[in-house]
């Protein structure tokens, strides 16, 4: 569960949290990072930026949670998510929406609606915008 503080999400600056050792695609659309102080942020086109999603538990290492991850996606046949290094902004995903072509997630152009031949979606679609 993200951390509040006082009913708002937490803002993060990720180069306050050193580098990133892990990043990927969640089932949910949002882009999450895995950093060095074990601390876990996300982000989504509409957030504006990262925020703080939480925080790796004290007996685990962040080699440790990122291999979990990579365990799960690879079992599930998604081994794209785990290629996903950046999100789109709204403007290109409503350019995007508007011309009839999209990226997939990992770089593919496809249709709005489309998968990649890794099996990856268009950011529409893995977005859940159509």
């Amino acid at each position: 569960m993200p951390l509040e503080t006082e009913g708002f999400w937490v803002m993060a600056k990720i180069s306050a949290h050193g580098k990133i050792v892990f990043q990927f695609l969640a089932s949910n659309g949002t882009l999450v990072a895995y950093c060095e102080d074990k601390v876990t942020l996300y982000r989504s086109p509409y957030l504006g930026g990262w925020k703080i999603r939480g925080k790796i538990k004290a007996d685990r290492t962040v080699e440790q949670a990122a291999g979990n991850t990579r365990r799960i996606y690879c079992e599930k046949g998604q081994t794209w998510r785990l290629n996903v290094k950046r999100m789109p902004s709204v403007r290109t995903l409503e350019k995007w929406a508007s011309e009839g072509v999209c990226e997939t997630v990992t770089g593919e152009i496809v249709e709005p609606d489309g998968i990649g031949r890794d099996g990856a979606p268009s950011w529409l679609r893995a977005l859940c915008m159509i």
